[in-house]
């Protein structure tokens, strides 16, 4: 979290009801938390990219809508100059399930879930 030991859950609660944006968490998840933000659009996008680029109106969702939100919630690190987002240490104190059954601390995994992913 930013500076205080409370969470914004208005915020959270806002970011999470958001299927898109719980996507978009568990694409950062399955990236092992962090991506370049042109990665994560490809990633996200239903289309194969054009001339070598990424789907520019998923570019442009992520970096107007999504990304801000989730960041807004403390969700998320992004760095919009540096074009790179990444998974706050926030996202794995959510109860387990809140973003997807597999969004678990690693620490918390048991041996037996780390050799099923």
């Amino acid at each position: 979290m930013r500076h205080t030991e409370q969470a914004d859950w208005d915020n959270i609660f806002r970011a999470l009801a958001s299927e898109e944006r719980r996507t978009v968490l568990q694409t950062l998840f399955d990236g092992n938390g962090e991506m370049a933000l042109e990665e994560l659009a490809t990633e996200l996008s239903d289309s194969p990219p054009t001339d070598g680029g990424t789907d520019a109106a998923v570019l442009a969702h992520l970096h107007h809508t999504a990304l801000p939100a989730l960041a807004k919630a403390d969700l998320i690190d992004w760095d919009p100059q540096e074009r790179t987002v990444s998974l706050n240490a926030l996202v794995y104190r959510l109860p387990i399930g809140t973003v997807s059954p597999q969004l678990v601390p690693p620490e918390a995994a048991s041996p037996k879930q780390r050799a099923d992913d």
